[in-house]
Parts: structure tokens; sequence; C-alpha cells
């Protein structure tokens, strides 16, 4: 469980909320959206499921009430199966200090984690801006792990951080896309 993995080492000194859209089938555009958090610290960053994190941590502490939620969630009969967690499933461990991501994530109930050494994107500085909740936003681009990304950050929040692997521009990301808009 992602709840079990994570560590109380430091507090945080920022968290975000984003919505991550994933498209499942670009032929008939299904897609699924998931709530996910990005918690910052002086030494490391977290990014993960928001709605799992919290069922992975009911699931350990109140079984019956977590199996109660999920009977009301998915009562006999419904042919639509609402997962209590949400679907996204991927946690992202960052440590800065040593360079390294771990990467930790559930397939077909089994859980897999990895630790890599931590890939910055190398980004393009554009000059178009756009405000995003109050706080004006420059756009940046790159190339990274096969899929053209467009971000927008703000200055105005001086932390290099942003969802999933997009980090390591002068203020946080706001805003992230790939140019297929498979992933928002």
């Amino acid at each position: 469980m992602g709840a079990q993995i994570i560590k109380n080492k430091e507090s945080a000194i920022l968290e975000v909320h984003y919505i991550k859209t994933t498209v499942t089938d670009t032929l008939k555009y299904r897609s699924y959206s998931d709530l996910m958090t990005l918690r910052v610290g002086k030494t490391s960053a977290m990014f993960y499921p928001t709605k799992r994190m919290w069922a992975d941590s009911l699931l350990q502490s109140n079984y019956a009430l977590y199996e109660k939620l999920h009977r009301e969630m998915n009562p006999v009969g419904q042919t639509e199966y609402k997962p209590i967690g949400g679907i996204e499933r991927e946690f992202l461990f960052r440590n800065i200090n040593d360079g390294e991501t771990m990467v930790y994530r559930k397939i077909a109930g089994d859980a897999y984690s990895y630790t890599e050494l931590t890939d910055h994107p190398v980004w393009e500085l554009a000059s178009e801006t756009k405000e995003i909740m109050g706080y004006i936003c420059q756009l940046a681009t790159c190339n990274y792990r096969g899929r053209i990304w467009k971000v927008w950050f703000s200055p105005d929040i001086p932390i290099n951080e942003g969802p999933w692997k997009l980090f390591g521009l002068p203020g946080l990301v706001l805003e992230a896309n790939d140019e297929k808009n498979h992933y928002t």
C-alpha cells in the first residue's frame, strides 16, 4: 500500500492539488480523472493519488469502514465498478539531495517499486504568459520521456516543483499537458 511506504521524513513546505486526466482509449476518447497531491519539503517531493492514499490509510486503520464505503459506492446490480481510492495507482517519491526518484505502483493487485536517478527535463522557456488562479504563469516546453510537454509555471511561487516528473523551472508548475492531451 502506498500509505505504508511513506515515512514522515519532514514537514511539507507546500501542498498542491492537481486533477490528473489520462486518456485510456484514444479511438473512443475514454479517459479518467483523479485528484493528485504534490507535497514538497526541503529535501523531498512526493506526488501521489490523493484518494488512493486516503483509501490505503483507511484500509489499514478501519477495515470495517473501508468495506462499508466500498459497498455504498458499488451496490449490488451496479454495472460500473467505482474503486474507493480512484483509478490512479502511481506514487512518486523524489529525494532531492540524493538525486533519486522512487516509483511505486500497483498493477493487477501486485505492488511494484523501483528507484531511478532523477532525470531533469530540459526546458525551453517561451515569452507567452497566462493567468492561472490569480498567478501570472509563463509557458515552458520540453521533450521528455517520449512526449512533448507544455507547462505553465509561476515565478511568483519560487518552488521549482510540479506534477509527476515535471520540475526544475524557476517557479511552481500549475498546469501541464502533453501535446496530444493524453495526459493533463
